[in-house]
């Protein structure tokens, strides 16, 4: 993971007991996209995306039950 807040949170959700049962699917920017394959062996499924792409950020939360943001604001 590269960010601090939302490495910390996938590590908590990797740990959960139903992490067998879910899926985790993360953004990845595109300067990160390398991150993907590692991400993949922890059983996550990366987006390649920023959270300036609205179509993606749309997509992936309506095919989902839970999101979390962990946007760090400047």
């Amino acid at each position: 993971m590269t960010g601090y807040i939302g490495g910390s949170v996938v590590s908590r959700l990797i740990d959960h007991p139903t992490h067998k049962h879910s899926e985790i699917v993360v953004l990845v920017r595109p300067s990160k996209q390398n991150k993907s394959s590692v991400l993949e062996s922890l059983g996550l499924k990366p987006v390649i995306g920023t959270n300036d792409e609205l179509d993606i950020l749309t997509e992936q939360s309506s095919q989902s039950d839970i999101v979390f943001s962990c946007v760090r604001l400047v």
